[in-house]
């Protein structure tokens, strides 16, 4: 008598090769790299595409991994200290202290005045910066610093409303504030891929709500065709939830995602979904892959991490978050700090006594639209810039470049 094949579900197959010589009602299962999983045929919750799915035995099992779908620690080190520039209106000088040790040049910094909803008033602001030897372009999205008020604004918030171009819905607030920096993003791109940078990978990268625009964005470049899947990452931190789940499970076949979340950081888990249970979300708030857990300490030798495998992972942060009693002090503490920085801080505490403000050269933006500035060169300036100022590194571009210029002439 023939051997046949056990017949139990795929999902209950551990391992790519024993998921590929499986098979489940008479169809081979398939193996998805994005997630780790074993998948049953035809299976919608699946992330990968079907060109990215491996179901035959003569096939390698990482033969369609995208460049970025595996977790790179250190990587995620260095965006976080990338978005942490980003909170900075002169990013320059605190580069030296964040990127000491690469080659990182900042090429451009975007902004536009924008409303995030509930009293949130803030400059959209992104910045982009280059490696020659990394041979990467990274783009960073500034967040929201203001805890109170940013889960005042979350919690609020409720079914996702807003169509995405990629399928799915998510939060109108979330779209429209995306769309203010999104088209000077894609034309500075453009034109860098399109000159000496053809060859760079691209990555996103930010912290609270600049996670948020760096994750709609990511997936809108890989569907506008700017970049390709296997040439972007997107590395986020304490982000949180920004569509339903059609719009996550249609982001998870698009872009190589990791989400970094710092223990019990709350905002993650806004706009929370009425069940208060991972699984329960299927029209509400939901999660796009995949959540890299870090719980208690992020740095030195007792730094841990969990890569959770679904997308709302009931074992990792959610585990630690209780809806009904969150310490918002607790939050904030857990939510501000990433791989032991104050993200949202670190610039503004680490200023040194002479500022070295940059210049800028205004590309696009007299129309009322996104502005992009093109920085040029350092101009070493006195502690006057400051005095003048009052909060220089709060003010906004357009108040930073005329002082800049001022004391360049003195």
């Amino acid at each position: 008598m023939a051997n046949s094949v056990p017949e139990y579900p795929c999902w209950r197959v551990r391992g790519c090769y024993n998921c590929i010589n499986h098979q489940f009602q008479s169809k081979l299962c398939h193996w998805c790299g994005i997630d780790r999983y074993c998948h049953q045929a035809g299976y919608r919750k699946n992330p990968c595409l079907p060109t990215q799915d491996i179901y035959n035995p003569q096939e390698t099992c990482d033969s369609v991994l995208r460049k970025y779908d595996n977790y790179d620690p250190e990587l995620a080190h260095l965006m976080a200290n990338i978005s942490a520039l980003a909170y900075s209106d002169n990013p320059r000088p605190c580069m030296k202290n964040l990127l000491s040790n690469t080659d990182f040049v900042l090429h451009e910094i975007i902004s536009q005045p924008c409303d995030y909803g509930r009293s949130i008033h803030a400059d959209c602001f992104a910045i982009i910066l280059y490696s020659r030897k990394k041979r990467l372009i990274v783009i960073s999205y500034r967040g929201v610093s203001d805890i109170k008020k940013l889960d005042s604004w979350l919690t609020s918030l409720g079914e996702p409303n807003q169509p995405s171009v990629i399928g799915g819905k998510i939060q109108s607030d979330f779209w429209k504030v995306s769309q203010m920096l999104y088209p000077c993003i894609k034309a500075s791109v453009v034109e860098l891929l399109r000159g000496q940078f053809g060859n760079f990978d691209v990555i996103l990268t930010g912290h609270s709500l600049g996670g948020v625009m760096a994750s709609i964005d990511s997936a809108r470049m890989v569907k506008d065709k700017l970049v390709k899947s296997d040439k972007l990452a997107l590395y986020t931190y304490g982000m949180p939830k920004i569509g339903d789940e059609q719009y996550a499970l249609q982001h998870d076949k698009l872009v190589s995602s990791w989400r970094v979340v710092h223990y019990k950081d709350c905002i993650v888990h806004f706009p929370s979904c009425p069940q208060q249970g991972p699984r329960t979300c299927l029209n509400q708030p939901y999660h796009h892959r995949t959540e890299v857990f870090y719980e208690y300490s992020m740095a030195g030798p007792k730094k841990h991490y969990e890569i959770c495998s679904t997308n709302n992972d009931s074992r990792c942060s959610f585990r630690v978050f209780d809806l009904l009693s969150n310490d918002l002090s607790e939050c904030q503490n857990f939510h501000g700090n990433y791989f032991d920085i104050p993200v949202a801080l670190y610039c503004h505490i680490h200023q040194e006594k002479f500022h070295a403000a940059t210049q800028l050269n205004l590309i696009t933006g007299n129309d009322g639209s996104c502005m992009r500035y093109h920085v040029l060169e350092e101009i070493t300036t006195t502690p006057l810039t400051k005095a003048c100022c009052c909060v220089y590194y709060q003010c906004s571009l357009l108040m930073i470049l005329p002082f800049a210029l001022l004391f360049e002439r003195i």
